[in-house]
């Protein structure tokens, strides 16, 4: 037996290097385009690396035998030659160590998460994993009790599972393993992917984009004055290239003419004394009760995030309003008002105060700004009504200025784009197309259009379904046909009292189920309760932690799920078709 397991690890180890080394360069140019997105310097084999795998897969086979091996030398000679071979009941000390090793590894996993330590919940995890794989054998003698209810194929395919438990429970459990793992990993990518969602912030309603300029164009030389944008043109060729509802052009603050180009010219909001976080300024290095403190702060209550669009500060007309915010109803003409009265319009509500708000004036005398409060007392401020939008997508951290707070401040404006509303979303192709013709006007332009958060077509989930499926169907299938060599005799039997051919397939069928169906079953719950304890620990490490950041929800990868859930429908499926329907007549002879 132990011979068994070395030469059929070490034909495995030689097929699957070769199979493996042939997949890779085959399937270079798929794994460059659609996993990695970049392009791979060479391959390269490596003979010890190569060397080591061969050794796991050697080693996985000796392994593997050593349990079979022993059970086959414990054996009763007599049963074995009179064909009663196969276990009927498990030891119950592989039990006891089983739910043992569970309790053990489920009570590190609660403490570890609590304490968020990843390493002692991943050393539960493995604990508990390893207790379940003892307990296979338990659990399939009680689920075969339950064969008395059923019908005659599967009565016999649970009855002959339980009785060769040798073959039936490693089988169990690596279906189990594989789909626990891919069930795991697709729970906490699908978990990173929502978190991801739950940061972004809008800088547009859905469907609408923006068309900045850009200035410093690379062909003008130092000193020479900026270009202004043709923007009739630039309209012009949005309108013939996406589903354009309105455009409204938007400014930018620029400093009056003369003015260095070394110097920033602009209007910053200035926030209320009383109102500013007082651990703003030590953010990267605070400690636990710092951020515990900054957390219970209203003052502090900070949104964190990233956009893929963005406008900052602009100075628009109040007909830019709802291509920028998405404000409505009186939400939106109050807006509107305020930027007629020559106000700003906000999106941070600790801005304003008593419907005014206060904006620090950055020209030459300041450079580029100051730090210090009593430096910041020095420099001219300028208050002018303001409104915050409640309604629609407001982009948080941007400001809009009217015309009039602009030229209050003794500052120009100059153009700095497009603001696009469209009946629906454009597409990836217009976009591109829009590039390419925006060229014409020999000005640097660029295209942002808000699509909501980026999701990454990345097949990670279906690889990790796909490779659980592969290793589910090939143990379904080898314990399925070791059960089919071991019930020759009960086929036999059936034959000589008249049942149908169709009882050997469903029976084939059945057995097949029974390993497929409850590895799944087992390895689904074993990985989502893998990964919420480690998606629980990670939520954890980061509860006091300050700025806040979104947690790891807990959401089921069902892309994943139903390939998994399919596998065994597969094999079901692969066992009955391949099986011949004839019942097997054995003639016996004395001797």
């Amino acid at each position: 037996m132990l011979a068994d397991g070395i030469v059929l690890g070490t034909l495995g180890a030689a097929a699957g290097l070769v199979i493996g080394v042939v997949a890779a360069f085959l399937s270079r140019p798929l794994v460059e385009l659609y996993l990695v997105n970049y392009r791979a310097g060479g391959y390269r084999v490596f003979p010890l690396a190569l060397a080591g795998i061969a050794a796991l897969a050697v080693g996985t086979g000796l392994l593997a035998a050593i349990v079979p091996a022993f059970t086959a030398a414990r054996g009763d000679v007599v049963a074995a030659l009179t064909g009663r071979r196969g276990s009927i009941r498990s030891r119950k000390r592989w039990l006891v160590a089983g739910l043992a090793l569970a309790g053990i590894g489920a009570t590190a996993t609660f403490i570890g998460a609590r304490g968020t330590d990843i390493n002692l919940v991943l050393a539960g995890l493995i604990v508990g994993e390893i207790g379940l794989v003892l307990c296979t054998p338990a659990l399939v003698g009680l689920l075969a009790r339950f064969g008395r209810i059923l019908p005659l194929a599967p009565r016999i395919a649970l009855r002959d599972t339980a009785r060769n438990r040798a073959a039936s429970a490693p089988a169990i459990a690596a279906v189990m393993a594989a789909v626990a793992g891919s069930v795991a990993l697709g729970v906490v990518l699908t978990a990173d992917q929502e978190r991801n969602d739950a940061n972004y912030l809008a800088g547009l309603p859905t469907g609408n984009a923006l068309i900045q300029v850009q200035y410093g164009h690379p062909s003008a030389e130092p000193g020479t004055p900026q270009r202004v944008p043709d923007m009739d043109r630039m309209a012009s060729l949005v309108r013939n290239t996406f589903p354009v509802v309105s455009t409204v052009p938007i400014n930018e603050i620029a400093c009056p003419a003369g003015t260095p180009d070394e110097v920033y010219c602009g209007l910053n909001p200035r926030m209320p004394p009383e109102r500013v976080c007082p651990y703003a300024e030590m953010a990267g290095s605070l400690s636990a009760a710092d951020q515990r403190k900054a957390r219970q702060d209203p003052r502090c209550a900070q949104t964190s995030g990233w956009s893929s669009v963005g406008y900052g500060a602009s100075v628009a007309t109040p007909d830019a309003l709802p291509g920028l915010t998405g404000a409505t109803g009186d939400d939106l003409a109050k807006a509107r008002e305020t930027l007629a009265a020559g106000g700003v319009v906000v999106s941070d509500p600790r801005l304003i105060v008593n419907g005014k708000i206060t904006l620090e004036i950055y020209d030459a005398r300041q450079g580029d700004g100051t730090t210090t409060p009593q430096e910041r007392d020095k420099i001219p401020t300028l208050v002018v009504p303001a409104h915050v939008v409640t309604t629609g997508l407001p982009a948080h951290g941007a400001v809009i200025f009217s015309s009039g707070a602009v030229a209050a401040a003794k500052f120009v404006e100059r153009p700095a784009g497009l603001v696009v509303s469209n009946s629906r979303t454009p597409t990836r192709a217009e976009e591109d197309r829009l590039t390419a013709v925006l060229r014409e006007l020999d000005q640097a332009l660029y295209v942002s259009v808000e699509r909501g958060p980026y999701r990454n077509s990345d097949p990670t989930l279906l690889i990790l379904a796909a490779a659980a499926g592969v290793i589910t169907l090939g143990a379904a299938g080898i314990a399925t046909g070791l059960a089919a060599a071991d019930g020759r005799s009960d086929l036999a039997t059936l034959a000589a009292v008249g049942a149908s051919p169709g009882v050997r397939r469903r029976l084939s069928l059945s057995q097949s189920g029974v390993i497929a169906g409850l590895g799944t079953v087992l390895g689904v719950a074993a990985g989502l309760g893998v990964s919420a304890a480690v998606l629980y620990a990670y939520n954890q490490a980061g509860a006091d932690r300050w700025p806040v950041e979104p947690s790891y929800p807990v959401d089921v990868p069902w892309s994943s799920l139903a390939v998994v859930g399919v596998v065994p429908l597969v094999a079901m499926l692969g066992a009955g078709l391949l099986t011949r329907s004839r019942l097997p007549i054995e003639a016996r002879r004395a001797t």
